[in-house]
């Protein structure tokens, strides 16, 4: 799992886009302001 948790993130970085072997990834804990339509199409699980 990729821990990306409480880093006051308001936005995510494209690059994770690119990520393919990508599980899971918690992104709870963060100020996004928005979910990127790619983010939903990866096939991964999100914890946000």
């Amino acid at each position: 799992m990729s821990k990306l948790s409480k880093n006051n993130l308001t936005e995510l970085p494209e690059s994770l886009e690119n990520l393919s072997r990508l599980k899971r990834i918690d992104l709870s804990g963060n100020q996004l302001k928005e979910i990127p339509k790619w983010l939903d199409e990866m096939d991964c699980d999100v914890v946000i």
